[in-house]
């Protein structure tokens, strides 16, 4: 099955430096989903492959999390990870696959309990070739009926997978709540008993848990979490969630060797008092020999796209940097390839209704990034039945992107696109 199918477009974007401003070639591109596919995720795995999980309906009601890897241009022949009835299906909270340098694969998924209808839990299967994969097993020792969910995998130079994830134990009847339009129940922290927690633990191949902790007792209850690990320490960011409902985005770093959290910090002070859950969650990654954070607010009744860099080596953000040009919705994705890095988020046009427009904005040096510019005719639609849009670099492709997201009019299914930049201009 190869990669590159039908160029499409190649679209001159302008900007204040008219001869400068880079091209952006976007391309079909083929990808191994059938119709009816959702929810894709993609993640470029240290070992030159990169790695694409998604919800495949095969019945009514039943659905199949299917993975596969890209590698030398071609998609492998989908697996099936695991199939039933029992899936947590949901827009915001999609299962995800990564890979670990200790030679094998990690998956995780949602499965539904008894007890509710929001009541379900985190499942982790491995591989070590991508086809046979193994019984799943659960991360959290809790097995109320309460929500859990909103999961992040990265590996360890341990051999071990760290997985961060939020914990909805102490809201006690939390699935007595009534859901909003996302499909989550928002807890108001009192007549539910308890907050919505961030949890994390180290699981190894065998499936055994080690290193269990509470990283914060009071989240935002389905914001999406975002980890990445550089040198010796791997870092988590999530929406917290204070007493009087500001909910800005915070860090904490987490030793593998301790297998202990630092006290968390905020990114900044956006200051966003909200009285439920906004589900936008933020990106981390490094770049540049720093650390940088991309997120989405409406603090001061102004919804905007940020992002803010940080050293490796301190625990505090410099002042951030506002990306988005008009009426943000956020949805943020981001991707490094070689010394560049790519943001991507979704604007709401005035003149189309019911359509999002994804804009992107590149980093290539330590000047901050780019001003932003949008991606045109990407038929993304603002709804969130089309979920987080992805973006991966392709290895050994530098400047190499993929995007991908969930079509569902007139029918389900996974829309692709391959982008490439040229020369960045600030």
């Amino acid at each position: 099955m190869r990669f590159f199918l039908l160029f499409t477009a190649m679209l001159m974007l302008t900007c204040t430096k008219p001869d400068s401003e880079p091209a952006v070639t976007v391309l079909q591109a083929d990808h191994p989903a059938d119709a009816g596919s959702r929810y894709p995720f993609l993640h470029a795995a240290a070992n030159g492959q990169l790695l694409m999980s998604w919800l495949q309906e095969t019945a009514a009601g039943r659905f199949a999390l299917m993975f596969s890897h890209l590698e030398r241009e071609e998609w492998s022949e989908p697996s099936i990870i695991f199939e039933g009835d029992d899936f947590f299906d949901n827009w915001a909270d999609f299962p995800s696959v990564t890979w670990s340098p200790a030679g094998y694969y990690a998956a995780h998924w949602l499965r539904k309990v008894e007890g509710g209808p929001f009541a379900y839990h985190v499942q982790i299967s491995f591989s070590d070739d991508g086809r046979n994969w193994s019984a799943p097993v659960t991360p959290h020792l809790d097995r109320s009926p309460s929500e859990h969910g909103f999961v992040s995998m990265q590996p360890l130079p341990n051999g071990r997978v760290l997985v961060a994830w939020l914990d909805g134990r102490n809201t006690a009847a939390a699935f007595e709540g009534e859901a909003e339009p996302d499909g989550h129940v928002h807890h108001n922290g009192h007549s539910h008993g308890g907050a919505m927690t961030l949890r994390s633990a180290e699981l190894s191949r065998d499936g055994s848990i080690s290193h269990k902790n509470e990283i914060d007792s009071r989240v935002c209850d389905c914001c999406p979490t975002a980890l990445t690990f550089s040198g010796d320490t791997a870092r988590v960011i999530y929406r917290n969630r204070s007493l009087d409902e500001v909910r800005d985005f915070y860090t904490a770093s987490y030793s593998p060797e301790s297998g202990i959290w630092t006290e968390p910090v905020p990114v900044h002070g956006d200051g966003w008092q909200i009285g439920g859950c906004p589900v936008n969650g933020a990106q981390l990654f490094v770049h540049d020999n720093s650390l940088t954070a991309a997120w989405f607010t409406a603090g001061q009744n102004d919804a905007r796209v940020m992002t803010a860099t940080g050293s490796l080596n301190e625990r505090h953000f410099g002042e951030p940097q506002r990306l988005s040009v008009g009426d943000a919705l956020g949805r943020v994705n981001s991707a490094v390839s070689g010394s560049e890095a790519v943001l991507v988020w979704l604007e709401m046009p005035d003149d189309q209704p019911g359509i999002a427009s994804v804009y992107f904005s590149r980093k290539t040096d330590g000047t901050g990034f780019s001003v932003a510019r949008i991606i045109s005719d990407l038929p993304v639609s603002s709804s969130r039945l089309s979920g987080f849009p992805q973006l991966a670099a392709v290895p050994g492709e530098p400047g190499t992107y993929l995007l991908a997201w969930t079509r569902h009019e007139p029918s389900y299914g996974i829309e692709m696109r391959q982008l490439h930049f040229g020369t960045s201009s600030h």
